[in-house]
């Protein structure tokens, strides 16, 4: 799923820019980490399916 977020709704809605900032660099990060995380077969530990 792709999101399209305009940076000018982010702003309306309170962030400052260096939020939208952090936001822009640290959201990729997640998705490339989960990615390879995935492609390697990483599973949850067995207390990740308790919650």
């Amino acid at each position: 799923m792709v999101f399209h977020m305009r940076p000018l709704a982010l702003l309306e809605a309170g962030l400052s820019e260096r939020d939208v900032i952090d936001a822009n660099h640290v959201v990729p990060q997640f998705n490339y980490v989960n990615r390879v995380a995935e492609g390697l077969g990483v599973e949850l530990e067995a207390h990740w399916y308790e919650r």
